[in-house]
């Protein structure tokens, strides 16, 4: 196990351990287990966590966005996670409310300030979960199967991306089980990084995109876990 498993996490304020003797935590970058705002990893706290409010799940301890589950549309974690990286590995357990701000609510949106770099979300036009990273030429952007987040269930999702190579598409999962990666935008250039943190349920530089529902544990690699390394992962 990478951390406690969910059904033994803390009630309280006190976040789990990592395994740093699991080999699958080598390339770990970020870890928060329940939204807690600070990154495991580094012991370094978020910027900004605010407007939410800690809920109890069936999957461990997580945090509300948005009006019905957190406590409005300004809801948002800031984390101290600032790097990009032409490998990485996302696994995070999220719940969809609804649509989220504008219908297109954001899970992880990397930017506080001017244009994003990097965006999973949900997109109300195609209902759909869409990965898209930016390009200098033509954006990128991927889509998850419809139906891959219905209302209401609780799911782990995985996106394995290696921005080396337009040519790259990246790997998709819903509860450790792979799925097809539809290419709806083709990249084109070479990828565009920005210093700005990653933002947990919101692009904070309008408030304009809260997720609707709630987050619990995000992992972040920067490395491509294999298949079976993201399954485990997911059943921990």
């Amino acid at each position: 196990m990478i951390l406690l498993p969910r059904n033994r996490q803390p009630t309280g304020g006190i976040a789990p351990r990592i395994d740093w003797s699991n080999p699958i935590t080598k390339g770990l970058v970020y870890a928060d287990p329940g939204q807690f705002g600070r990154n495991l990893v580094t012991g370094q706290q978020s910027s900004a966590l605010t407007g939410t409010k800690v809920q109890g799940s069936a999957s461990g301890l997580v945090r509300g966005f948005g009006s019905t589950f957190g406590t409005g549309s300004t809801d948002a974690n800031v984390t101290s996670l600032t790097t990009n990286a032409t490998h990485r590995t996302y696994i995070i357990t999220v719940m969809r409310n609804g649509a989220g701000g504008g219908g297109f609510g954001r899970i992880l949106d990397k930017r506080t300030g001017g244009a994003a770099s990097e965006v999973i979300l949900w997109s109300s036009s195609t209902s759909q979960l869409q990965y898209g990273r930016v390009h200098t030429t033509a954006n990128a952007q991927w889509d998850f199967p419809v139906g891959t987040l219905p209302v209401g269930a609780p799911q782990v999702i995985g996106v394995s991306y290696d921005s080396g190579s337009t040519a790259n598409d990246p790997l998709f999962y819903v509860n450790g089980a792979q799925q097809t990666a539809a290419e709806s935008i083709t990249p084109s250039g070479t990828p565009v990084d920005n210093s700005d943190a990653y933002v947990i349920g919101n692009r904070t530089n309008d408030n304009a995109r809260n997720w609707d529902g709630w987050i619990g544990e995000v992992l972040i690699w920067d490395r491509i876990l294999s298949p079976a390394e993201v399954l485990r992962v997911s059943q921990n």
